[in-house]
């Protein structure tokens, strides 16, 4: 019965190439889906990690070049946003006493927000076309080539273990 348990073995084995290839293919799906969503939520970090700053420091331009002699008017007008930046909107709400903690409190949640922006945009190794294709291959290639074999290979064990009784 050796020759039959290896025959079984060989089944099994093949068996679980098949299943192999289809987990770290499965894998491999999930994690473009993941790395999909990661690139827009990019997108959207990116957006707002920048535009708080962006704001400021355009104010803090426009307020410099509109400071100076009165030479181009338009170009001030064209420039000018708002009363003030949104930043200094939220900080003027609070107390005069409390605005330097709201700006510290202000600046680290931004930097809070930009080390969750590394974490949340990470994204996890994929595997290329070209490898997929092959386990594809291979793991067909097993199922096609030895699967049939195995079945030929124990016919012809029943057979000449048959013939030997006789």
């Amino acid at each position: 019965m050796t020759i039959q348990t290896t025959l079984n073995t060989l089944e099994s084995d093949c068996e679980k190439i098949a299943k192999n290839v289809e987990k770290a293919i499965e894998t491999d799906d999930t994690n473009r889906a993941q790395n999909l969503k990661n690139n827009a939520r990019w997108i959207f970090y990116s957006a707002f990690l920048f535009l708080l700053p962006s704001l400021t420091f355009t104010n803090q331009i426009r307020s410099l070049l509109c400071s100076a002699p009165k030479d181009n008017p338009a170009f001030c007008d064209y420039l000018q946003f708002s009363e003030r930046d949104p930043f200094l909107k939220l900080v003027h709400i609070f107390p005069s006493d409390m605005q330097n903690t709201v700006i510290k409190s202000l600046i680290f949640l931004w930097v809070l927000i930009f080390i969750l922006y590394k974490f949340a945009t990470r994204s996890k190794p994929t595997m290329p076309r070209q490898k997929k294709k092959e386990l594809q291959r291979k793991s067909k290639h097993v199922i096609d080539n030895y699967l049939p074999k195995k079945e030929s290979l124990y016919d012809k064990y029943l057979r000449e273990s048959i013939e030997e009784e006789f």
